[in-house]
């Protein structure tokens, strides 16, 4: 795929879209989503995510008439949920991604886990499976619900986050997006 084609995604999705993981009951799963109320915007996101995926996402719109929002433009979603596809996106925009860097980083290693643990039949029925859900992947779900919250709360320590949960990296980025520190050594690789 053209390089500024995936350069201008990874705009998008800084600017207007979700990379998350979310929690339901006892399960964690990853969520890449962009909403925008311009539908040629998403259309040409489409195109892109196919071309990533292999498969042509959905584009729901969202309509506000007869509410008391009905001063709102409708919305349209693009919403991905199915993990490799979550992962494959998100490896293919990180090399671009500035706001949302590691937030992706923190998927794709919570989707290695996931893909890392054997599946165990649930209810003895045919394709019911599941996986259990641990620790690692309760703090990557934490990390995110914490870089995603508002950011008029108490500041996130973006270095701590990436090196207690991404210890193989050797640069971390600080809140400051032109200055970078170097770790020294892998302290916290027993953990996960």
């Amino acid at each position: 795929m053209e390089e500024k084609r995936l350069a201008w995604l990874a705009g998008f999705v800084d600017g207007e879209g979700t990379i998350t993981l979310c929690h339901i009951r006892e399960y964690y799963r990853p969520i890449f989503q962009i909403v925008n109320t311009n539908r040629e915007s998403l259309i040409e996101c489409q195109t892109l995510l196919r071309d990533i995926t292999g498969r042509t996402p959905m584009i729901r719109s969202k309509s506000f008439g007869g509410t008391k929002l009905s001063h709102w433009k409708d919305s349209y979603q693009i919403q991905i949920v199915k993990q490799q596809d979550v992962k494959a996106i998100c490896q293919a925009l990180i090399p671009y991604l500035i706001v949302k860097k590691l937030q992706a980083e923190l998927v794709v290693k919570f989707v290695e886990i996931r893909e890392s643990i054997p599946r165990k039949s649930r209810y003895g029925v045919k394709g019911g499976q599941w996986r259990p859900c641990g620790e690692p992947e309760k703090a990557l779900w934490l990390a995110c619900k914490t870089l995603n919250r508002d950011s008029s709360n108490e500041p996130v320590s973006v270095e701590t986050i990436r090196q207690t949960l991404l210890p193989s990296e050797d640069i971390v980025r600080t809140e400051d997006i032109n200055e970078t520190s170097e770790l020294s050594g892998n302290r916290i690789a027993a953990q996960l």
